[in-house]
């Protein structure tokens, strides 16, 4: 008796949900004036990252390299090149450049302002 009586007051909430699951109006419709992601554009720029990752870990290698054989950090990235620790010194990306830490021995990637870039 309990559970008919249960089941008899689930039927309206069931029905209630049933009716807010299904109306047809319930996504937002698609924005077709704004142009999908470039996926293309969104690779190229993960590649470059890559990239970039790879530039800067060979130089922190060419840079224990030399303080492991010379005892001391180099004085610039260029030094890593002229004594042969690594082929050449990587270009930076487009408006960035590489910070060198000649005490610790650290180098990164930063943000050249956008006013001292060149053309």
């Amino acid at each position: 008796m309990i559970i008919s009586r249960l089941r008899w007051a689930s039927v309206p909430a069931m029905a209630f949900l049933l009716a807010c699951g299904c109306r047809r109006d319930a996504s937002p419709p698609a924005d077709t004036s704004r142009p999908g992601p470039d996926y293309r554009r969104m690779i190229e720029r993960a590649r470059n990252r890559q990239s970039d990752a790879r530039n800067t870990e060979m130089l922190l290698a060419g840079i224990q390299r030399f303080q492991s054989d010379l005892g001391r950090f180099p004085t610039g990235l260029v030094e890593l090149v002229s004594r042969g620790y690594i082929p050449v010194l990587p270009a930076p990306p487009r408006g960035m450049a590489y910070s060198y830490d000649r005490v610790l021995g650290n180098v990164m990637l930063v943000r050249i302002p956008h006013n001292e870039q060149a053309p």
